[in-house]
């Protein structure tokens, strides 16, 4: 009886043991869909500190971009709290005077940051572009050059969307571009290529000005949608 036992112990350690390395061939968890929808959640929450922890110093949330003297864009928000992103060395190198593409920013502007990438996107997607915009127009977060403060935004900071994740977007993070407000209020995985959208099954990874991520999914109401987009009067 004893050796019955121990020769069904052995094979349950022989299986366990086959079954062990199996798993270890397996593709990393962080490729699993829980995990990328936990990172990509992370992505925005670790975006909404750095926005948060930019207000701090300057008093108010970065502009949309940043502008030459004749008015003309040159960089993003993105690029403008890389500091705050333990991306301090990047933003030290670039030239703030001159636009995100040009000689002396445009390999800089190039570094894929996996903090502005969801991670369903496939490697041969990333490059250098970012899922995660902003919706700008007028009483919006993001307007331009004009910067905007929590007083700005009202009290309930919790109902105002700072950051829409984006899932096929192709926009370089660097860029100075956002997704306009029209775009935005097409609705949540409407068929517009650069609305609100997700390769998650739960719904879209929204940020709100709290710092607070939530996840919006397909449906919900528009003017619910539209209102939280804009800035409460």
């Amino acid at each position: 009886m004893k050796k019955s036992q121990n020769i069904l112990l052995r094979l349950g350690l022989a299986i366990f043991g086959v079954l062990f390395l199996v798993w270890l061939t397996l593709p990393d968890v962080g490729s699993r869909p829980p995990a990328r929808v936990s990172q990509c959640k992370n992505n925005l929450k670790q975006i909404g500190l750095a926005l948060h922890n930019y207000h701090e110093v300057y008093g108010s949330f970065p502009p949309q971009f940043t502008v030459d003297a004749n008015g003309k864009p040159l960089h993003s928000w993105r690029l403008l709290i890389l500091p705050y992103l333990d991306q301090q060395g990047i933003y030290r190198q670039f030239d703030l005077s001159s636009p995100w593409t040009s000689p002396a920013n445009v390999d800089l502007s190039n570094e894929p940051l996996s903090v502005y990438w969801c991670p369903y996107r496939k490697d041969e997607q990333i490059g250098s572009f970012t899922n995660y915009v902003g919706v700008a127009g007028e009483n919006t977060v993001w307007q331009g050059p004009r910067a905007t403060s929590k007083a700005d935004l009202g009290r309930d900071l919790g109902s105002v969307v700072m950051v829409v994740e984006v899932a096929d977007c192709h926009v370089p993070w660097a860029k100075p571009q956002d997704i306009p407000f029209e775009t935005a209020t097409g609705g949540i995985n409407s068929s517009h290529s650069h609305a609100p959208s997700s390769h998650h099954h739960q719904g879209v990874n929204i940020l709100f000005a709290d710092g607070t991520v939530k996840i919006l999914k397909a449906g919900l109401d528009d003017d619910r949608l539209k209102k939280w987009l804009v800035v409460p009067d």
